[in-house]
């Protein structure tokens, strides 16, 4: 009824004022949602720029932004998400969540370094290590080859030790656990996006255009990864392909040690959802030992929710 009234009064104010055409077509224009989208993006930046000036950005950040190359645009957290999924439909480039600018600067400072020493590794390069890649079983064998080697390295310091640490095998049966009785809470938020103590979201997060029309590739446009536990880009490139053609998975938002992901099809079954547990497991170890404390756990949560969290310490 809304629909029919509206389309009825501007007819009759067309009709009864040949002149008003053109306001009623632009109001008409103005009132279309991507419109009304880019127009609050544009306000919002401009209120952003009245109390968040450029100067209150940190120096480093700052100088790391010079030499970062792909285009950043300004928002809220709250209205990250959205923007994001707006965002998609550019032309030969995809949206990157970057989180505000405390979190975003550790992924820039890998093109600072670029800048000064040139790339040790070209995203050409990374892509094509992704290639010969097949996951999840190489990962699986990549961490089953760094435990042998700290075992090697360990037995002569503390033999006592490696006979009480066990396999990695041995750890995943060990934290399995019961599948939980009351189905956990889904996500609905960004971590990027919001205050990690209190849940508000930031006043001011960045979004990075990245000049390729694939999201699975986004690891080695940004060089994510290679230390500690966290992967090589190269093995965050191969387990988005797997996860985007099982699961629909893209990445949203990548910081200098955290990812998270959007799902299309959540794991179906309980057996899914503990395999795919497992693998995120193997690929992110701290989002159980320092997270859900359970593989079933994980797996509960992976059945219900269409936001995936990894984090590396």
């Amino acid at each position: 009824m809304v629909g029919a009234a509206h389309s009825g009064f501007t007819r009759s104010a067309v009709a009864c004022d040949p002149m008003g055409r053109l306001p009623v077509a632009f109001a008409l224009v103005l009132w279309h949602p991507a419109v009304m989208e880019r127009l609050f993006d544009a306000v919002l930046g401009f209120v952003l720029g009245l109390f968040l000036p450029a100067w209150e950005l940190p120096p480093d950040f700052r100088e790391a932004r010079r030499a970062f190359p792909y285009a950043l645009t300004e928002t809220s957290g709250a209205a990250a998400l959205a923007r994001w999924r707006g965002m998609r439909d550019a032309d030969g480039t995809v949206p990157l969540i970057v989180g505000p600018a405390e979190d975003a600067l550790p992924l820039m400072r890998m093109f600072q370094e670029d800048a000064k020493s040139g790339p040790m590794q070209s995203t050409d390069d990374i892509l094509q290590a992704a290639d010969a890649i097949d996951f999840p079983e190489d990962l699986f064998a990549r961490n089953r080859a760094m435990h042998a080697e700290f075992i090697a390295e360990m037995e002569a310091e503390d033999p006592e030790f490696v006979d009480e640490l066990g396999t990695p095998d041995e750890w995943a049966a060990q934290i399995t656990g019961e599948w939980p009785e009351t189905p956990p809470e889904p996500s609905q938020t960004l971590a990027l996006a919001h205050n990690w103590l209190d849940g508000a979201p930031h006043p001011r997060v960045f979004i990075a255009q990245v000049p390729t029309p694939d999201q699975t590739a986004l690891p080695a446009w940004v060089r994510f990864g290679g230390w500690n536990l966290n992967p090589q880009p190269e093995m965050h490139v191969a387990a988005f392909r797997d996860w985007n053609a099982r699961y629909g998975a893209v990445p949203v938002a990548m910081s200098g040690d955290v990812i998270e992901m959007e799902v299309t099809r959540r794991p179906a079954t309980r057996e899914d959802a503990l395999t795919l547990a497992r693998e995120m497991y193997e690929y992110c170890p701290d989002i159980v030992d320092q997270g859900s404390g359970t593989l079933s756990a994980l797996a509960a949560t992976l059945m219900v929710s269409d936001l995936w969290y990894f984090w590396w310490d």
